[in-house]
Order: C-alpha cells, then sequence, then structure tokens
C-alpha cells in the first residue's frame, strides 16, 4: 500500500468520523453554556448547596413511608413478644433490648438508603468533582 493510499484511506476516515467546528449542533452549544454556568467559581457553591437542600428533601420526604412501616412492624413485634414472654428479665431483654435496639437502628436504613441513591446518582453525573 503506498503512502497516497495510506492518507486517502485515513483521509476518508476522518471525513466520516470527526466533527468539524462548524458542524456542532445547537445542543452542544447549550451543553457548552450550561457547563460554564454550573461551573463559574461564584454560582457553584449557590447550586451545591441547593442540590444539597434538594437532596436532604427527597430522601425526607421518601424516606418517611418505609421508616413508618418500620417502626410499626417493630412495635407490633414488640406487643407480640411481650403478649407471649412472661414479666421479668427475658422479657425486658428481648423487648426493650433486642426489638426495640434492632428496630432503632433499622429506622434509619430507609434514609440511608435515599441519601446514598441521591448521592450516588450525584456522583455519576460527575458535577462534584467539576464544582471542586
Amino acid at each position: 500500500m503506498t503512502a497516497c493510499r495510506r492518507y486517502g484511506f485515513i483521509r476518508a476516515l476522518l471525513r466520516d468520523g470527526v466533527m468539524r467546528r462548524d458542524e456542532t449542533s445547537q445542543r452542544l452549544r447549550l451543553t457548552t453554556r450550561l457547563d460554564q454556568l454550573f461551573t463559574n467559581r461564584f454560582f457553584v457553591p449557590l447550586i451545591m448547596v441547593a442540590i444539597l437542600y434538594g437532596m436532604y428533601g427527597f430522601t425526607f420526604s421518601l424516606g418517611e413511608l418505609p421508616v413508618e412501616w418500620l417502626e410499626a412492624a417493630f412495635s407490633a413485634l414488640g406487643k407480640w413478644a411481650l403478649s407471649i414472654l412472661p414479666p421479668g428479665l427475658l422479657q425486658s431483654l428481648v423487648v426493650s433490648g433486642v426489638i426495640g435496639g434492632v428496630g432503632g437502628v433499622l429506622g434509619f436504613v430507609p434514609i440511608i438508603l435515599f441519601m446514598f441513591l441521591c448521592i450516588t446518582f450525584l456522583d455519576d453525573t460527575g458535577y462534584p468533582a467539576r464544582a471542586a
């Protein structure tokens, strides 16, 4: 293969695969403008506060219902254990210690789950690294 044929082949590939500056779409220009806005040194702290506030609201509004379900379930389990166990140290250990303790800790799981979901989504966008 001669050099002319090689360079002709390369030129044909570049013509089909490389986007020239004058061929950029409106979407790319919009993305560039949004990128300049969201990485502006004066707006980044305000945008991050707004994003974190939104994450906080999302987490606690969506996590409220599952937390109530878990609290109700552990409360019912505690009442059931209270009714079948004889009064004494074992009843106190199981109802107040085990069921109450595990229920108190598991009550935070939905909130933590939604918070990590938000953090993961935010991290996948790449915005925290760009904002820093």
